[in-house]
């Protein structure tokens, strides 16, 4: 395989889109190719020594300058610079860089691709245009499936994968402080002030000119150390160092592995997911279970289950639409439920979610104002105040026969008196105050000049569930119905009827966790499954290696004729809960049926969204009024999920593996409504008494139903 075909499957394979077609997820507009022009060096730098470096200094504030004067327009093909116009008009010039592969002929030009933004973007010979690498995003889950079975790349082809990818790291470069200063500098303002000092020091104003330098240098030096602070410690956050098993024969043969660092895998590898540790890129479970805390990406703190992908699954993957079997970089390994956990690397360094995280923090999205934009047009306008009084002034003193030095001297100072010097100064103390105040409240920020930007907020979004209410949601009661009519309210564990125990035990995607300080386990999973499971005092038994889960119950004391307690269970399938469909299934049986061939009977239990569910029943299972009531109780704040079943007689094994949800999910039959409450958080009510006293409109946000959010 040649060098070119080499570079071509990595392109195909790692889903690389285009630039023109990111209009979305993009902040590119366009690009240019450009080429070095000795002459344009020559004239340009030539500029800058007439113009006293003038030329240099308005070429920060417009690369374009350069651009045209330095360079030569020429196709992406032969391009050595790349013009990168943003959507925000911003303008960045990036060097083509030229790595040469690992084949060794003579032919070969290499890989050209140049980096922006910490993204890279590789040239397509074929199409002519630069594309994105975005690791194995949209490859469908059959290919994937089939790389999983072969064995790891030769030397050659994995050069290749690393040229293209890059290494998997995501490293946050802290500028020097000379790098800053001269960004810092480099303002209007600053250098309109550096003018003003100069002036006054002309006019004898030494006390006043050094009064304004000492506040700006103060300001600009507490500025630039919280900037550097900030990037410090958001680089020691995201650091990142360890090792892994690599597979070098497939996931048919887990024996045969390679220790390797992290920084050295590349999407398509095949590692060994360990029992307790983070990882730094992104993964696709092929094999196993495990449990892990993507506190560090969502903020949620409720760890999450992740199962292998189904060996009937379809469509293509796209790690945003499976979470649930996807372990992203930045998550902690919690425990793993089986013995082996296999997954294939889909995205690596700031292709991952944590690196896209990051690259929002470092390259925030512009905001623009009406506030700066009107600024901007009062301070334009100043300036031709300005300079019409300076031609004023000159004629006048010139009338006067005043020196020429004093006339020219006289004329620059009604500049700036009209547009006042100590303006950036003054703004700069004032975020250097704030971000003082924030630092003691343990918020930190790595842009300064954003703190302008919270003084213009007015509204405040809050999400409901943790935030503004408690994190757990109790149980209030439980409304079962029963041959089409709702019967009494029921909320004590002795009068739930048999399908409603065996529902609150079976429906749920909970885990358990080792407890390490004692022999008991912790439920992982929903806080309301959790709830729910514990109120019945039932035992779980994790049994993934065989992917099922064993449900017993304890001691039947407590438990009235209305819950003759049920045999020990077996959930054997489960369908994960998805937000489309606003629902979640189960298949269970008894476990002394684990023996049957085939297994009987089989159960199904759904639990989703009422309003989802009323679609999926039998007309004759609802209940008459059972919209009034869903709509009765939602009104009042709580929080309902319907539960329904069905029969679903004898299969074998391999018939219910090969199962899909749409073959079973319908003709069910109405169980009950679950109705919980969700306390609101004693401190909420006198927070948001007080943005409404600072008349900041406050809005809720909420996956809930309507009436319940109301």
């Amino acid at each position: 395989m040649s060098s070119k075909d080499i570079r071509q499957r990595l392109l195909q394979s790692s889903g690389s889109v285009p630039y023109e077609g990111l209009t979305e997820d993009s902040d590119i507009q366009t690009l240019a190719g450009y080429a070095h022009s000795k002459y344009g060096q020559l004239v340009w730098w030539t500029l800058v020594l007439l113009t006293g470096g003038l030329l240099y200094i308005l070429n920060r504030w417009l690369p374009v300058l350069q651009l045209q004067l330095c360079y030569t327009r020429t196709s992406l093909t032969k391009a050595e610079f790349v013009a990168v116009h943003m959507k925000t008009g911003v303008v960045e010039v990036e060097r083509v860089q030229h790595q040469r592969t690992a084949t060794g002929e003579e032919s070969d030009r290499g890989l050209r691709y140049f980096v922006h933004r910490h993204q890279r973007y590789h040239f397509d010979p074929d199409t002519s245009q630069f594309k994105t690498v975005q690791g194995l995003e949209g490859v469908p889950f059959e290919t994937l499936q089939s790389m999983s079975k072969v064995a790891a790349p030769i030397d050659s082809v994995r050069a290749e994968q690393e040229a293209v990818h890059g290494p998997n790291a995501i490293i946050v470069e802290v500028p020097p402080i000379g790098v800053l200063l001269y960004r810092e500098v480099l303002n209007p303002f600053y250098i309109f002030q550096v003018f003003a000092i100069v002036l006054w020091c002309f006019e004898d104003y030494f006390f006043f000119a050094a009064c304004i330098l000492g506040v700006s240098a103060i300001s600009a030096g507490v500025s630039l150390y919280e900037t550097r602070r900030n990037l410090t410690r958001l680089r020691n956050m995201v650091n990142f160092h360890g090792h892994i098993n690599r597979l070098m024969a497939g996931v048919d043969n887990p024996t045969s592995s390679k220790t390797v660092d992290m920084s050295e895998l590349v999407p398509g590898d095949i590692v060994q997911i360990p029992a307790n540790g983070e990882l730094n890129f992104d993964a696709l479970l092929l094999v196993g279970s495990c449990v892990v805390n993507e506190a560090m990406l969502t903020g949620e703190s409720v760890p999450m289950t992740k199962s292998a992908i189904p060996r009937t699954i379809a469509g293509n993957y796209l790690p945003e639409a499976h979470k649930g079997f996807t372990i992203f970089g930045g998550t902690h390994i919690l425990y793993c439920r089986t013995s082996v956990v296999l997954a294939m690397v889909v995205r690596t360094g700031y292709t991952t979610s944590k690196g896209e995280l990051i690259r929002s923090i470092l390259y925030p999205a512009p905001t623009r104002f009406r506030f700066y934009v009107d600024s901007l047009y009062f301070v334009v306008i100043l300036f031709f105040f300005g300079i019409a009084g300076l031609v004023y002034a000159a004629i006048v003193l010139k009338d006067n026969d005043v020196n020429i030095n004093k006339i020219v001297v006289r004329s620059l100072d009604v500049v700036t008196l009209v547009v006042p010097p100590a303006l950036p100064a003054a703004l700069a103390m004032g975020i250097a105050v704030a971000l003082f105040r924030l630092r003691r409240s343990r918020i930190f920020c790595t842009s300064p000049p954003r703190v302008n930007v919270a003084g213009k907020v007015k509204v405040c979004c809050f999400d409901k569930t943790g935030t503004l209410t408690n994190e757990g949601l109790e149980l209030w009661g439980v409304h079962p119905a029963s041959h089409g009519q709702f019967t009494d309210v029921v909320s004590r564990l002795a009068d739930f009827n048999d399908s409603v125990v065996r529902a609150f035990a079976t429906c749920h995607s909970l885990a358990i966790l080792p407890s390490i300080t004692s022999a008991q386990v912790e439920y992982v999973g929903d806080p309301m499954e959790v709830e729910l499971f514990r109120l019945l005092d039932w035992e779980l038994t994790d049994d993934a290696q065989n992917e099922r889960t064993f449900v017993t119950p304890k001691a039947a004391a407590g438990r009235g004729a209305a819950s003759a307690t049920p045999p020990p269970l077996v959930i054997i399938k489960r369908f994960p809960f998805v937000a489309s469909l606003r629902r979640m299934s189960v298949i269970y049986t008894e476990r002394a049926a684990l023996d049957r061939d085939p297994l009987q009977p089989l159960t199904l239990v759904v639990k989703g969204a009422p309003e989802e569910l009323r679609n999926l029943c039998v007309r004759a299972s609802l209940p008459e009024d059972y919209d009034e009531l869903f709509r009765e109780y939602s009104q009042q704040g709580y929080r309902l999920i319907a539960v329904a079943s069905r029969n679903l007689g004898s299969m074998t094994r391999a018939q219910v593996d090969a199962l899909e949800r749409e073959e079973v999910e319908k003709d069910l039959t109405f169980v009950c409504l679950i109705i919980l409450q969700n306390k609101v958080k004693p401190a909420s009510k006198a927070v948001i008494q007080e943005l409404n006293l600072a008349k900041l409109r406050t809005i809720m946000i909420t996956g809930d139903n309507v009436y319940t959010a109301c």
